[in-house]
């Protein structure tokens, strides 16, 4: 079968121009990085979330030690800016071999430590009330703008 050849433009060819492939290539570079941003953040806050979650169940975990009077001990819970400390009796040890560490995500630390004394959480033997109470605030490092508060109530509720 022949081909036809337009006589007016004897040179065309059927393609893409140089501009029309540059432009297609920057709108797929745009749509790339806004899609790569939208989804780190979504990353970051379901990071957040798990560690607040997380820290709520070391808390509920200390609270439910002490109210089964395991080992006739209370238990507790250190806060620290990028962990948290489960720990045996009435006070913190820093290395003590039963002590049970949750690690933050690396892209989330408590940012804001507000108990009514020092940064440490102990729980009552049998009723379960914690003698020291307040918030703590985990944010993102990136961004503290983006945070989850928890909060410890003298019942030992932890909310």
């Amino acid at each position: 079968m022949a081909t036809k050849i337009n006589k007016k433009f004897p040179y065309t060819a059927c393609g893409f121009t140089l501009s029309e492939v540059m432009l297609s290539i920057s709108i797929m570079l745009m749509l790339s990085a806004t899609s790569f941003y939208y989804f780190s953040k979504g990353e970051s806050s379901h990071a957040l979330e798990k560690d607040r979650q997380g820290l709520i169940a070391v808390l509920e975990e200390a609270r439910s030690l002490t109210i089964a009077s395991k080992k006739a001990l209370s238990y507790g819970v250190q806060i620290e800016t990028d962990a948290a400390y489960l720990f045996e009796g009435i006070s913190y040890t820093a290395g003590n071999s039963t002590n049970k560490i949750f690690r933050f995500n690396p892209k989330i630390h408590a940012s804001n430590i507000n108990l009514t004394s020092g940064s440490s959480v102990v729980f009552s033997r049998l009723t379960g009330e914690a003698a020291i109470t307040g918030t703590i605030t985990l944010s993102l490092i990136s961004d503290s703008g983006v945070f989850k508060t928890i909060t410890i109530l003298n019942t030992g509720v932890i909310q």
